[in-house]
């Protein structure tokens, strides 16, 4: 029975849902009878026979008799408050919960699967509590902690692009992604000579760029506009090889109001020029699915916010000898890499751990001393 690798992009605003075909390793939009894949961020729960609703219906139903309707619920499951409805205390995880719970038996009713394999659920940016409360409240949904992932932005882009074809990526690659809260700047760069293939990415907002209602008015302000993100198109790329540049986000719906901007990014003929909707949430669906066995299928490293740049590793005596055992593999995600190991120290006062940076050619020793341990345990 085919189970479902199903990515979830999350925000205030609403959730954007894609899966993986395993049969193709193809990702798409997991739309409804109408062709969409967005569903909004409302939740209405029905006094009089407890019901609730998710989505349109939802929002539809706000400031009608006998609904209470939740809206911005990310912003309400991070602030930890809660709401007292007849006598009911519901909390902001119940509430999440509610909506997730809603969410994910729409995902297999969309996809006609009715187990969800592997989730990743992709934030524009994670704190370990946000990470904490959404693996727990899909827990209390019927998931798996160990088949739940919370993932940001930088790590959806880079499982999407690091999924396409290799010339997609090889070099730098760039993703602009434009719309009402701003622009945003993504790079991502192949760091040479390294095994596995290691790549790199960061992410910054890029202040001062035009609000979206220039580029859709006519005369100077469009054509400042134009100007403006030619401009940082040349700067960020000059002096580089540039595999591809990606597009998304409601600004990039149309291009007919940027002339100078295509010209400047389409600069290198073999450069790779693409629009995507729904990147984050596409690159979430591939990360399920990697993740459900990410060393045989996603043979990468990948460095950016929330992975670590570190591999951290002890040296164990083994009846033949001294052996090297790795507790955290660089490119790890921060929240995921969790090892568990039991060791007979036999008259050691310390334990070195042994840490390598990424790309650097060796490591260096930290030593931790164990006779506070040591002390305990006689006592």
């Amino acid at each position: 029975m085919e189970k479902l690798y199903l990515g979830i992009e999350l925000d205030d605003h609403g959730c954007n849902l894609s899966w993986l075909n395993p049969e193709n390793e193809s990702v798409q939009e997991l739309a409804d009878e109408k062709g969409q894949s967005w569903i909004s961020a409302f939740l209405c729960l029905n006094i009089e026979n407890g019901r609730w609703s998710m989505g349109e219906d939802a929002e539809a139903a706000n400031g009608r008799r006998g609904s209470i309707v939740f809206k911005n619920l990310l912003s309400f499951l991070q602030s930890g408050q809660g709401l007292d409805v007849n006598g009911v205390y519901y909390t902001a995880d119940d509430i999440m919960q509610e909506f997730l719970n809603l969410v994910l038996k729409e995902a297999m009713g969309r996809s006609g699967l009715n187990e969800v394999e592997h989730l990743v659920i992709c934030l524009e940016s994670v704190t370990i509590t946000d990470a904490e409360k959404l693996t727990r409240i899909c827990c209390r949904c019927g998931m798996d902690s160990m088949k739940v992932h919370i993932l940001n932005r930088q790590e959806c882009f880079m499982y999407y692009l690091m999924s396409q074809e290799h010339e997609k990526w090889s070099n730098t690659s760039f993703l602009f992604d434009y719309g009402q809260d701003g622009l945003y700047c993504y790079e991502m760069t192949v760091l040479k000579g390294l095994k596995p293939v290691t790549v790199k990415a960061a992410m910054e907002k890029m202040n001062g760029a035009p609000l979206m209602e220039t580029i859709h008015g006519e005369g100077a302000e469009a054509a400042a506009a134009d100007r403006w993100f030619s401009s940082l198109a040349e700067k960020k790329m000059a002096g580089k090889i540039v595999s591809s540049v990606i597009l998304c986000g409601e600004g990039f719906a149309q291009l007919n109001w940027a002339e100078q901007f295509v010209k400047s990014i389409y600069s290198q003929k073999s450069r790779k020029v693409y629009q995507v909707t729904n990147l984050y949430g596409m690159g979430a669906a591939f990360a399920a699915y990697h993740m459900a066995d990410e060393h045989k299928k996603f043979p990468y490293c990948c460095i950016c916010t929330g992975r670590i740049s570190t591999t951290v590793s002890i040296f164990v005596d083994e009846q033949n000898g001294s052996e090297q055992l790795i507790l955290v593999r660089a490119g790890m995600n921060y929240y995921d890499a969790r090892t568990s190991i039991e060791l007979n120290l036999i008259e050691q006062k310390d334990l070195a751990l042994y840490l390598r940076n990424t790309g650097a050619p060796e490591g260096y020793a930290l030593h931790l001393d164990l006779s506070p341990f040591m002390e305990n345990n006689r006592e």
